[in-house]
């Protein structure tokens, strides 16, 4: 009754494995004092006071253990959680709720080795938000991420389930475009960069406009990820050299 009085007590950051462990170690030491007082008195009635200790000290051991099972349990299941957390952080950009530029790797690799077999198309975009850097000196990081969902949504607004959008790192972004020609590509494409546009917004330090320079690739017979991702990053500079704010398809 007392363990139970006492262990309300102690919080769970006491001992890093939590209030279990805390009460076995922290509030046993007590009970059993109060238990060597009780043998020893009961000594004095007849029965006999080593028998008593030996009685003790099994319960004091019997719970302890109990409470180490229960906070091994606490750790494992802490654990598993922290580590279900980090595969999603994996897998998913927190800020934007996209796929990680990890998920796009290993689903280009996958994409391509399925057009090899069945000969479907795939294409590529690449895009980066224009002049981010200024969004963010001039509002605040903070409206730069506000900005970077903002664009996500675009662009999970203008894809269908079987691509995969994905925030690759900073305001660069790419989409995987399953079975789409380079011309379906560049449609969608266009209509990113049309969302964006039309997701200006405005804070206390001004309007913020949107846009983008997007490059576009699909790939041909042996075409390695690296190279797929690589024309479509050089059809994105082509747009940038030529002003920002628009498309281009690889030849």
């Amino acid at each position: 009754v007392y363990g139970i009085w006492l262990i309300r007590f102690i919080p769970g950051e006491d001992h890093a494995l939590g209030r279990p462990l805390a009460f076995a170690t922290g509030v046993m030491p007590i009970l059993a004092a109060i238990l060597q007082i009780g043998a020893t008195l009961a000594g004095a009635y007849g029965s006999s006071p080593d028998e008593m200790a030996a009685e003790t000290s099994m319960l004091i051991l019997a719970a302890t253990v109990i409470a180490v099972v229960k906070a091994v349990d606490k750790v494992v299941l802490v654990a598993e959680r922290m580590s279900a957390k980090i595969g999603r952080e994996a897998r998913v950009d927190v800020l934007t709720g996209l796929a990680t530029r990890r998920v796009f790797d290993q689903q280009l690799a996958l994409e391509l080795l399925r057009r090899e077999r069945s000969g479907k198309p795939l294409s590529v975009i690449l895009f980066d938000v224009d002049f981010f850097k200024s969004i963010n000196d001039t509002h605040g990081h903070d409206v730069g991420d506000t900005a970077l969902q903002r664009v996500a949504e675009c662009a999970r607004l203008s894809v269908r389930p079987t691509d995969l959008a994905t925030r690759l790192g900073g305001d660069e972004f790419a989409i995987l475009l399953p079975e789409t020609d380079s011309a379906a590509a560049t449609v969608v494409a266009q209509r990113i960069l049309d969302g964006m546009r039309a997701a200006a917004f405005s804070v206390p330090t001004g309007d913020v406009r949107l846009a983008g320079s997007f490059g576009v690739s699909t790939a041909s017979d042996r075409t390695t990820p690296a190279e797929l991702v690589k024309r479509a990053d050089e059809a994105l500079y082509v747009v940038k050299r030529r002003g920002r704010n628009g498309v281009e398809a690889a030849a």
